[in-house]
């Protein structure tokens, strides 16, 4: 994904294209759209952010902790 550079994503840049302007979209689109080994790369490394931070079996006691009326 594309996200502004002041975002708070801004640590997360290894797994996302981060941009500092409009004219910069353009470029980092070029990028990706030439580049099969740039969006594997950074595909790969969304995937497992994804797999590590969201995977519902990990976190699915927190979600049954945040619905569960004690």
């Amino acid at each position: 994904g594309f996200v502004d550079k002041l975002s708070p994503y801004e640590k997360d840049k290894e797994h996302l294209v981060l941009v500092t302007d409009n004219s910069k979209w353009i470029e980092e689109t070029e990028k990706l759209i030439k580049s099969k080994k740039l969006r594997r790369e950074i595909g790969k490394k969304a995937k497992k952010y994804v797999i590590e931070n969201y995977n519902i079996e990990d976190k699915s006691k927190l979600w049954k902790d945040a619905y569960t009326i004690n």
